[in-house]
């Protein structure tokens, strides 16, 4: 892929296997049902009634109930291991009480259980949880958690960026700022699964589904460095009016 350069700066595309955002005329066009992956010629859609709105370039809103954009199974395809990271970039809804997903790694269509790396919204206090599963089960041995005691801002974008190494060991970035958290989950070996599905706006399948904007997401297969979440980060800021 060729270096994507947003306003005057250029975002990380070394490790850079799924691309999608939402002020991109390539990746997707107003009022359409699908987007286009920016790293390769590859479709998602748009599920539920996901809006549009022209604000900061381009998001895509979602309603909390059953808005999500499926990217297929192409990621879940990759069988990436470690390490691993997320790059995302969106907007929670102020006053939201239940816990819903941002990205969702890899959604088994059979039993819901956690599959790959996903990034979570915890409430009722906007804190991220970075987490990945093995598929055989939704318990805590089956899945491992870092929540971080920083809160994202509600009603305002966000730049979150999920790292996970070998172990897993987890970090998270907030506005380029490293946060503080807690692992928590045994987990087993991290897993894909079979026809697994990679979502935007889900919680692994379950009835949780984000209300808010999301305007660009990055999934890398390496860690990116302190250095690289900051250039990310300062390559959209004033996108976001940060």
């Amino acid at each position: 892929m060729a270096s994507s350069i947003e306003g005057s700066k250029s975002i990380v595309i070394d490790g850079l296997v799924l691309y999608i955002d939402a002020a991109n005329p390539r990746c997707y066009t107003p009022s359409d049902t699908t987007l286009e992956e920016l790293t390769e010629v590859y479709t998602g859609e748009l599920k539920g009634g996901v809006g549009y709105s022209s604000s900061n370039l381009g998001a895509w809103t979602f309603d909390g109930t059953d808005d999500y954009i499926d990217l297929g199974t192409r990621l879940p395809s990759l069988g990436l291991t470690y390490p691993m990271s997320i790059d995302i970039w969106f907007k929670p809804t102020a006053g939201l009480t239940s816990s819903s997903g941002i990205f969702a790694g890899a959604v088994n269509p059979v039993n819901n259980v956690y599959l790959g790396f996903s990034i979570i919204l915890s409430l009722p206090t906007y804190v991220i949880q970075a987490q990945i599963g093995d598929g055989a089960g939704a318990g805590s041995t089956n899945r491992r958690t870092l929540l971080t005691t920083q809160s994202v801002n509600a009603g305002a974008w966000n730049h979150v960026v999920a790292t996970a190494s070998t172990g897993p060991v987890f970090e998270v970035y907030i506005n380029g700022v490293l946060a503080t958290g807690a692992t928590s989950g045994t987990g087993g070996p991290l897993s894909w699964g079979t026809n697994a599905t990679a979502q935007i706006a889900s919680y692994a399948g379950f009835p949780n589904e984000l209300s808010g904007s999301v305007a660009s997401v990055k999934y890398y297969n390496k860690k990116l460095s302190a250095s690289e979440v900051l250039q990310n980060y300062d390559a959209l800021k004033t996108r976001f009016g940060l």
